[in-house]
């Protein structure tokens, strides 16, 4: 499941997230659809209440896109496929392996990222317009989606070159980290 299970803005009576599963017919992804309820129902009941809203093939045969976000418009549900992708073979032997999650995750540059709409109403995904970006790009978070009323859906994403920046990210966590337990233990010397 995604990180981040959405409310619906315009009908709160409804609870979105994306999954992934892995079938004979190839990887694909769900997006699902939970009523919303009191936190004191009990996980199994909200769980068996729930229903898959479509189910999209993944465009690689042993791979499936990262997604940590997706989004929700008024009429629709958008998920981009991007070039950081989880290598289903690594997984299956990560365990014995001792092999991270991350380190099953493979960048790959030559993919474009691919924009995915699916219609709330029905669940059909729209295939009229294909849209792919320029360049591939990283991303973990749908900041917004809408739409304009004039048939266009935007998408704001916190976009970065590669998924190097996560690396970073950790480098300058790490220095922070280390620099204070020193800091710590010279004062308590």
């Amino acid at each position: 499941m995604s990180a981040r299970a959405q409310v619906d803005p315009f009908d709160s009576s409804w609870l979105y997230n994306l999954a992934c599963s892995f079938t004979s017919g190839g990887i694909k992804f769900h997006f699902l659809r939970f009523p919303t309820c009191a936190s004191s129902e009990n996980p199994a009941t909200i769980a068996k209440s729930g229903e898959i809203v479509a189910t999209l093939s993944s465009r690689l045969r042993t791979s499936f896109s990262y997604y940590h976000t997706f989004g929700v418009t008024s009429e629709h549900l958008l998920m981009v496929e991007q070039p950081w992708v989880a290598n289903s073979m690594k997984l299956l032997g990560s365990k014995v392996q001792k092999l991270s999650f991350k380190d099953c995750l493979e960048w790959l540059p030559d993919e474009k990222n691919k924009f995915r709409v699916v219609s709330k109403a029905t669940g059909v995904e729209k295939k009229d317009v294909v849209y792919l970006s320029k360049e591939p790009f990283f991303f973990l978070n749908h900041v917004n989606s809408y739409e304009d009323g004039q048939g266009n859906l935007i998408a704001d994403l916190l976009v970065y070159d590669s998924p190097e920046i996560l690396d970073q990210v950790i480098s300058l966590y790490t220095a922070c980290t280390n620099a204070k337990n020193s800091k710590n233990s010279l004062s308590s010397s």
